[in-house]
């Protein structure tokens, strides 16, 4: 089992005994989210600095970040393989990631539920009402 707390710590527990196994540091912030490769061979951590790092299980050490994402990281995941990494931001984008060399293969943007819809001339809407669909990528054009 692993714990993260705000003392920038990595903690890996035996379940069975309770006794904390080895403590990994993280030195830029508490860590929010933590995945395990299936092969267990890593674990992924994110924090508020935006970025995704790797750290080595069997040798208790970092390894390598990623960075991309350019707002707050909302959750990470490993292929099933262990081959790839994905994540999703608040920046509205997902990421799949070949952490092996630290590259981004692919990000994905979804189109804003309104974008592109033309409210030019649009009646019995309040201002609000049209400004939120603006806000949701709507166009006075």
């Amino acid at each position: 089992m692993v714990s993260t707390s705000v003392d920038r710590t990595i903690r890996f527990w035996n379940v069975e005994t309770g006794e904390c196994q080895c403590v990994l540091q993280d030195d830029v912030g508490n860590t929010q989210l933590i995945a395990f490769s299936p092969d267990g061979q890593l674990l992924a951590t994110c924090n508020q600095d935006l970025n995704i790092k790797l750290w080595n299980i069997q040798e208790k050490k970092f390894t390598q970040i990623l960075q991309g994402h350019t707002a707050l990281i909302k959750s990470i995941a490993f292929s099933l393989d262990s081959r790839f990494l994905v994540s999703s931001s608040e920046d509205e984008t997902i990421k799949l990631w070949d952490y092996r060399n630290g590259k981004c293969l692919k990000t994905l943007k979804p189109k804003n539920p309104y974008e592109e819809m033309n409210i030019q001339g649009v009646t019995g809407l309040s201002k609000s009402a049209l400004e939120t669909l603006k806000i949701l990528g709507a166009k006075a054009i």
